[in-house]
């Protein structure tokens, strides 16, 4: 994957989506504010689109990520406060 041009997005379902159709972000804390970088490719566009086709996910399987990709948040925010 080719970060060199990353799509910047802050929505934690989002990235918590994709992680669990294999496409990993990843994390930058810019002033504060947590941001998921993902590759400007074609597979990232279609993710997108199937998120905001609302896709059926298995629950149980996109609440843990979600879980998991919140705690990455808060510790990349605190991390950066020192």
């Amino acid at each position: 994957m080719d970060f060199e041009k990353a799509v910047p997005i802050s929505d934690p379902h989002f990235a918590a989506f994709a992680s669990l159709n294999k496409l990993t972000p990843r994390i930058q804390n810019r002033n504060g504010r947590v941001y998921f970088l993902f590759p400007a490719e074609e597979v990232f566009f279609t993710l997108v689109q199937r998120f905001y086709d609302n896709e059926p996910v298995p629950v149980v399987d996109f609440t843990a990520e979600l879980k998991k990709v919140k705690a990455l948040m808060w510790a990349t925010k605190e991390g950066g406060r020192k």
